[in-house]
């Protein structure tokens, strides 16, 4: 603590509030899954960098709940990670890149 103030470093393991996406491990280095929860009936996984630019989009294969993300290629940051139809985002989270 300095002058009362404490610093945090990372996020905990994300999820959003309806528990539908996870994301881990968060942080993550090289790659994380995605876990759908099997209530879900999506279209498409979008990975977004933290400027809203698209960086990945996959689609979402029937009775399939994990998808892992290979992420060398990707600058440490944070990613947002959002399971949506064609109408409209269904589930959002969070992921941090960092090595």
């Amino acid at each position: 603590f300095a002058n009362g103030v404490s610093h945090v470093v990372g996020i905990n393991e994300h999820s959003d509030k309806t528990g539908f996406i996870k994301a881990y491990p968060n942080p993550a280095s090289d790659s994380f899954t995605v876990t759908l929860s099997s209530a879900l009936t999506g279209e498409f996984i979008r990975i977004c960098n933290i400027q809203g630019k698209t960086i990945q989009q996959l689609p979402i294969t029937q009775g399939q709940k994990n998808y892992t993300l290979k992420t060398t290629s990707w600058k440490d940051g944070i990613y947002t990670v959002t399971l949506l139809n064609a109408k409209k985002e269904i589930a959002t989270t969070k992921v941090v890149i960092s090595r």
